[in-house]
């Protein structure tokens, strides 16, 4: 008996004398809950999220545990090793298991109990799934019954694709331009170019004319000079020979 409630005694009522819900009993009236009307937008439950720091005091518990094994180790196989040789070595390990797992190479063992495991487990499998459905961060579950947004996000994709067609089109206009312009400047420098190497040529030309009317002249001139010295040579060997003959008589006079 407690607080007033029960029996005097058990004996002969075939109970313990415990106190006891009869699951049995039905209500004459129940309270029913009415189930919220679902709205677009509303969404599903938010999964739980992991905790960070859980994970991250988890990730360094098991490169401790894998240290204190390989101390062990190094200290049973190796027992010339020194303290500080040891203390070495372990450090050297742990920043190589500590990048490992930054690097999510090492994801170590998953306990089945522990629920910040599971969730970050869970986020990374939504997310693959997510990414292989090509479901962007910014969908809403049930979004796709609204017509009116289905409808004003299908006029905003045709404006999309339709300032895209135009940035396009633009873009290869522009190019087009570009295009022509270096082809007007190429022919542009190959005229010059030509035009340089036929005044080039006419100078040459020129040149060449200046230089065979001057040999030609230098020519002329030497052969005139070697016409007119010997007439000269010879009037003065006439000369000479004339005074020698006048000579020769006046030497036979005397």
């Amino acid at each position: 008996m407690y607080n007033g409630i029960g029996l005097q005694s058990v004996r002969g009522s075939g109970t313990n004398g415990y106190v006891q819900r009869n699951l049995s009993h039905v209500p004459a009236k129940r309270s029913r809950t009415e189930a919220k009307p679902w709205a677009p937008g509303a969404g599903p439950i938010a999964p739980r999220k992991p905790n960070e720091e859980l994970l991250e005091h988890d990730r360094k518990r098991l490169v401790e545990v894998k240290l204190c094994e390989l101390r062990e180790e190094l200290e049973q196989q190796t027992p010339s090793l020194s303290a500080d040789e040891i203390e070495s070595r372990l450090e050297k390990r742990r920043v190589a298991l500590l990048a490992q797992s930054t690097n999510g190479r090492e994801q170590g063992r998953r306990r089945p109990d522990d629920t910040h495991q599971q969730a970050a487990a869970k986020q990374a499998e939504d997310a693959q799934f997510r990414r292989a459905l090509r479901i962007g961060e910014e969908h809403v579950v049930g979004s796709a019954f609204d017509r009116e947004l289905q409808a004003h996000k299908k006029l905003e994709r045709q404006a999309k694709r339709e300032e895209e067609a135009r940035a396009l089109a633009e873009h290869q206009a522009a190019a087009e331009r570009e295009l022509q312009r270096a082809k007007r400047e190429e022919e542009r420098r190959r005229r010059k170019e030509e035009k340089a190497a036929r005044k080039e040529e006419r100078r040459r030309r020129r040149a060449e004319r200046d230089e065979t009317r001057r040999d030609r002249a230098e020519l002329e001139d030497n052969s005139k000079d070697d016409s007119g010295d010997e007439p000269e040579d010879s009037r003065k060997q006439g000369k000479r020979a004339r005074g020698d003959a006048h000579k020769d008589d006046d030497s036979h006079d005397d």
